[in-house]
């Protein structure tokens, strides 16, 4: 026969420890995805002070701007320089 009251006991203990495994598996969870955001943290801290020299939208746009200005006044200068050029060889 079985000794019931012996399995139970050892049934019991069984549960007692794995919950006791589940605690600290939660336990080290935590902590890792505690390390993991303080990583990240650190990381991108890097990276914003490292942004300083990088453009902003704005900045693009206004070179944007300039460019087209100083494109279009060149292409008209060298339109002027050829007209001056043909008018002076007839």
């Amino acid at each position: 026969m079985i000794d019931h009251s012996f399995t139970l006991q050892a049934v019991m203990d069984l549960q007692k420890q794995t919950g006791k495994f589940e605690h600290a598996i939660g336990d080290l969870k935590a902590k890792i995805e505690q390390q993991d955001i303080a990583a990240l943290r650190e990381r991108l801290a890097k990276i914003e002070s490292s942004l300083g020299h990088v453009a902003s939208q704005k900045d693009v746009s206004t070179l944007e701007a300039t460019l087209v200005k100083w494109m279009v006044a060149t292409a008209l200068a060298v339109a002027a320089i050829i007209v001056a050029a043909l008018k002076l060889l007839h």
